[in-house]
């Protein structure tokens, strides 16, 4: 490692897309800290969701919920949309 860069090495990027940054000028890009557990909030948001009864569908329904959103799923069987809305 080089002792003059220090412990962090920071990248210069050169844009190419002129409607975004004037040619010839930079920009530095510094990597975002990982996601650690963030718990987003949807407070307040209303979702529709397919397939809302099994699987991926009902683990996003479950949630949203969880975090406050205004849920609304659709799936193919009537039965089975009756027993999860009512478990929820």
């Amino acid at each position: 490692m080089d002792a003059a860069l220090g412990s962090k090495r920071q990248r210069t990027y050169r844009l190419s897309t002129p409607s975004v940054i004037p040619k010839g000028n930079t920009v530095e890009l510094k990597r975002k800290p990982p996601m650690n557990n963030t718990r987003i909030s949807f407070e307040g948001l209303r979702v529709a969701v397919t397939g809302g009864t099994s699987g991926l569908g009902l683990a996003l329904v479950e949630a949203l919920r969880e975090r406050g959103a205004q849920v609304a799923f659709v799936a193919r069987h009537a039965p089975r949309v009756s027993e999860v809305a009512h478990r929820l």
